[in-house]
């Protein structure tokens, strides 16, 4: 586990500083002491945000269905839907998002066990995302 120390300048008052924890499943979201437990939070997209930015960017240059899916494609730290129509009547949509390809034992109501048996086995292709 690795700490950092992070300090918010608040204007007309205080600096807050605070520590800020991270493993290597994410960011420590939570603390159970009783059990001493950290609740981390990983993210299927860290690192990938200017990438999610530039999609969303470029999809309105998008002239056809096929540059539009690339474009979808792109938008990885986001979870939503995007709907596509053109003047020939051609309509569809695309599951934005990046998946995790989880463990057939892992439950997803439920956190991953931290002893590396829940670990993620890479993401889901782009195309098996619901689309139309």
């Amino acid at each position: 586990m690795t700490v950092r120390r992070e300090t918010i300048r608040v204007s007309g008052g205080a600096d807050v500083s605070f520590n800020v924890y991270a493993t290597v499943h994410g960011v420590v979201s939570g603390w159970d002491g009783a059990h001493q437990t950290a609740y981390a939070l990983k993210r299927s997209w860290a690192g990938l945000e200017i990438e999610t930015l530039l999609g969303w960017i470029h999809v309105g240059q998008a002239r056809d269905w096929r540059q539009f899916l690339g474009q979808a494609k792109r938008v990885v730290a986001a979870s939503i839907t995007w709907f596509y129509a053109d003047a020939s009547g051609n309509i569809g949509y695309a599951g934005l998002g990046r998946l995790p390809r989880r463990p057939a034992t892992q439950q997803i109501q439920f956190p991953a066990r931290g002893d590396g048996s829940m670990e993620w086995q890479g993401s889901l292709p782009f195309p098996p995302i619901p689309g139309s």
